[in-house]
């Protein structure tokens, strides 16, 4: 064997040149179709490579075997009936092999503990460094593609990472890709269940949550007044027979007491809210588009001023994930996501004390709404950056200037609706005799006329 390599290396120059050159094309097309799959880099550089060593080393072992045989004075029709698998077939059988066996389904079969060790959240306190937050990604992208039951277990892991590195750093370039991929595996991949249901039973905590969810408001159509919030009543107890009903189906749990979370904050009921919300993370509920913004609305409603910042951590990180399921499909519903999720972290920074980013996210959401509209989003921005600019400074500061800005605004944008035209007027007129009162340089007087004036035209505060 040994001869036959040296002779390989020192006097076969062309089968030496065929050998390495395959080797070589069998790497660049191996990382370039894993790349093209959204394999990390490196990853895909480690995987070609390896597969290239084992390309060229069969190469080799085909070459030294082949000129054995011939010493051995094989016979003539032996020679042709090995001739009948050209050495090239061999070769690209053996490297397609290797490559089946990396990327083909395992068929729901459940990933041995080698593989799921790679996401190594026991082992890794957060923050994730960009490295691993990729490993993440294209490993969840993988058990998606291939349906691999990942165990709950793995995945709670999996999801407690990303969010307590998300919370410690929100702006995080890389942590979204892990959370994205989460996302997807929650909405495409395989989720197995504690218990199965009967038919029947699963049917009917469906059927509910269905029920309660086409009588939750759908916000971008809303009329000017806001939600229904007798809607919202009627729904809730159709959640919570989705709840009672589904004992087995942990997916559609998780999802029950999600939906109840969410009528829960729009009732103002934001303890029992974020209760679901942890419970629907207990259950392993993992897309945290749904979760984030949900538990920052409790948080916020709340109002205990040390969960702000959580708040603010959790929809910074919410604004770079896909919009959750239900609105995906529909373009217009995306932007109401961005501009719901945008509108609270805008009242968080306003209760922070951080106006200038609040007036920024407020622009932002807005910027998500056609013009004109008088819809029932375009009003409450307009209201909470109004109240925002009063809040921002003293009046003799000018933030009576900024308000009355947004509000000639608001009448532009709304073609002179009514509300709006009424809230530039008292501004006009508060600016008019503002300086001859009493407690001219306080804002909140005036704050108190507009929620007033507001809540007398029916809309909420």
């Amino acid at each position: 064997m040994l001869e036959h390599l040296e002779y390989l290396l020192d006097g076969d120059t062309r089968s030496r040149w065929r050998i390495l050159t395959t080797s070589a094309l069998a790497v660049a097309a191996i990382g370039a179709a894993l790349e093209i799959t959204g394999l990390p880099v490196r990853n895909a550089q480690i995987v070609a490579t390896s597969v290239g060593i084992g390309v060229f080393l069969a190469q080799v072992l085909e070459y030294c075997l082949r000129r054995k045989r011939r010493e051995a004075g094989r016979r003539p029709w032996q020679e042709r009936a090995m001739s009948l698998i050209p050495r090239r077939v061999a070769t690209a059988a053996i490297a397609a092999g290797v490559i089946l066996s990396w990327i083909l389904p395992r068929d729901g079969k459940r990933m041995p503990r080698s593989s799921t060790e790679v996401f190594g959240c026991h082992r890794v306190a957060p923050p994730l460094s960009p490295e691993h937050a990729q490993t993440i990604a294209y490993s969840l992208h993988a058990a998606t593609l291939g349906q691999v039951v990942l165990s709950p277990e793995t995945l709670r892991k999996v999801r407690d990472a990303i969010r307590a590195s998300a919370i410690q750093n929100p702006v995080s370039t890389s942590l979204p890709q892990a959370a994205t991929a989460l996302v997807r595996y929650a909405r495409e991949g395989p989720v197995p269940t504690i218990r199965a249901m009967g038919k029947h039973a699963q049917a009917e905590a469906q059927a509910a949550l269905d029920a309660g969810g086409r009588m939750m408001p759908d916000q971008i159509t809303a009329i000017p007044r806001g939600f229904n919030l007798a809607k919202v009543k009627e729904a809730l107890p159709f959640f919570t027979k989705a709840i009672e009903l589904t004992d087995g189906d942990t997916r559609l749990l998780a999802r029950a007491y999600y939906y109840r979370a969410t009528a829960e904050n729009l009732l103002g009921a934001h303890k029992e809210a974020l209760d679901d919300i942890r419970t629907a993370e207990k259950l392993g509920a993992l897309d945290l588009a749904e979760l984030f913004p949900a538990e920052a609305g409790a948080l916020l409603g709340l109002g205990q001023a040390e969960d702000l910042p959580l708040a603010v951590d959790l929809l910074t990180f919410a604004l770079q994930l896909p919009p959750p399921e239900q609105t995906a499909p529909d373009p217009r519903d995306e932007g109401l996501y961005r501009i719901g999720v945008s509108q609270m972290r805008a009242e968080a920074y306003k209760r922070l004390a951080r106006f200038e980013e609040a007036i920024k996210d407020y622009r932002t959401a807005l910027g998500f709404l056609p013009s004109p509209s008088t819809g029932a989003a375009v009003i409450y921005l307009y209201k909470g950056l109004i109240l925002t600019c009063l809040e921002s400074g003293s009046l003799e500061t000018g933030s009576l200037d900024k308000a009355l800005a947004v509000s000639q605004e608001f009448v532009q944008r709304t073609n002179g609706y009514p509300l709006a035209s009424d809230t530039l007027n008292l501004l006009l007129v508060y600016r008019s005799i503002g300086p001859y009162e009493k407690g001219w340089p306080d804002p909140e007087r005036l704050i108190a006329a507009i929620n007033g004036l507001w809540r007398k035209e029916g809309f909420r505060s």
